[in-house]
């Protein structure tokens, strides 16, 4: 009867795993699960506390973590240390998921210095890559900051290591950079167009969103228009030159009298056609820009042309009517009537025209308005680059030229970026601690 009891107990007797036996000895027992707990008798527990380390081999191992369960065994002491963490992490992902994401990055930057500092200490116990991906930012971006915050390059105009960033503007590049953006004969041209009218004239090579990057970092501010409309939708796109012609009136005031600028434009090459200034809103006028157009382009007509009106008097009447029915492959639309584009390409020159050109000069009579639209036209025709148009002019564009951005062009972009890049790494300070190259290699 007894051996069978005993026999009966041996059966049914529980094995434990060796970690949670250290734990009950290490006193962390709060980490192992409840209802796990409960399951262990008494007499086990206080054999675990009280009997030697050195009873189980490769007890050694459990004593290589020992800071680290020091600092678990007060993590599990405090009774809200797990509600107050999780609470934490849930606020967080909740403002990240509900913040625009824009907004978080222009606070990050405005606090540039703050945040390197908490990246600093975070990358300590996390890779530094992991750290950056809570701020939603990339390494390339988190270095230019720590560059900017840091540096102090004698040989760079912008103050950055030219041993590490040997691809920056030379000295000299960044002079005439500024030069050529607080011109003022450049002053109502967007940047990109001066940065294609530099690499035209081989004043600097350099691409235009590298201008729009270092106008910011020199704190260069463009003057902007008091009222700016709001941007149109994107309109028709013609495929070839005198596929789509746009034509329109704009006002400008002299004083109380009101003036009518008539224009009519290239929908592909963007070529201001014909153009007039009047003092009357009237068929007539609208008539004679068709006529300059059309006998200007009629040796390259060569299919139907869509002329492109708004809804105004002086474009629906039957003198108009009567005079486009006449020639040969032109044919009148009306704009969001009889097809669904709007006529935002002509838009879009009297806005250039206006704030960029007329606003900024001293206009006092007729007389004079006529001769600054001429001016205006000339120079947006055949000596302003556009960007929209691969850098080159209306003009060139309408007569079919080839683009300047061709593998010509190409070779001696890259022969700069080398020169660039050899300049500056022969032009680093002579004590700084990233420099890789000596100050012979000057020769």
């Amino acid at each position: 009867m007894i051996i069978s009891i005993i026999l009966s107990r041996m059966r049914y007797r529980t094995s434990y795993d060796t970690s949670i036996k250290h734990l009950y000895r290490k006193g962390l027992e709060d980490v192992i699960p409840l209802s796990l707990r409960k399951k262990i008798p008494r007499n086990t527990i206080h054999r675990w506390r009280n009997e030697n380390e050195d009873k189980y081999t490769g007890c050694e191992l459990n004593d290589l973590a020992q800071s680290e369960l020091a600092m678990l065994k007060e993590f599990v002491r405090s009774k809200n240390a797990k509600r107050i963490f999780m609470t934490y992490v849930r606020i967080g992902r909740f403002i990240q998921s509900v913040t625009n994401e824009k907004v978080i990055k222009q606070q990050f930057k405005k606090n540039k210095a703050d945040l390197i500092d908490v990246v600093e200490r975070a990358r300590t116990a996390l890779p530094l890559k992991q750290v950056l991906n809570c701020f939603g930012l990339t390494q390339a971006t988190y270095n230019l900051w720590v560059l900017g915050m840091y540096s102090d390059c004698g040989g760079s105009a912008i103050d950055w290591c030219l041993s590490r960033q040997p691809h920056q503007l030379m000295r000299d590049e960044v002079e005439t950079m500024e030069r050529l953006l607080t011109d003022e004969e450049f002053s109502h041209w967007p940047i990109s167009s001066i940065a294609h009218h530099a690499r035209r004239n081989d004043l600097l090579h350099a691409s235009p969103s590298t201008w729009y990057k270092y106008a910011r970092i020199l704190g260069i501010r463009r003057a902007k228009p008091a009222f700016r409309k709001r941007k149109n939708e994107p309109g028709i796109k013609a495929v070839r030159c005198n596929q789509v012609w746009h034509a329109d009136v704009t006002q400008f005031k002299i004083g109380l009298k009101t003036y009518y600028i008539y224009l009519l434009v290239d929908n592909y090459s963007r070529k201001v056609l014909s153009h007039m200034v009047s003092a009357q809103l009237s068929a007539k006028n609208r008539v004679e820009t068709i006529k300059m157009a059309y006998e200007q382009e009629f040796g390259s007509i060569q299919e139907d042309v869509m002329l492109l009106v708004d809804g105004g008097s002086e474009n629906h009447n039957a003198i108009v009517n009567t005079y486009v029915s006449n020639l040969k492959n032109l044919t009148k639309y009306r704009a969001l009537h009889d097809i669904r584009f709007g006529n935002t390409q002509i838009e879009a020159h009297n806005k250039i025209l206006k704030q960029g050109w007329l606003y900024r000069k001293q206009i006092d009579e007729e007389e004079k308005l006529k001769k600054e639209l001429e001016n205006f036209v000339y120079e947006f025709n055949e000596v302003r680059p556009h960007h929209a148009i691969g850098g080159m002019t209306p003009s060139e564009m309408h007569e079919g030229c080839e683009n300047y951005f061709d593998d010509t062009y190409r070779s001696i972009a890259r022969e700069a970026r080398k020169t660039r890049c050899r300049e500056n790494k022969c032009n680093t300070c002579a004590n700084c601690p990233n420099t890789k190259y000596e100050l012979k290699a000057l020769n």
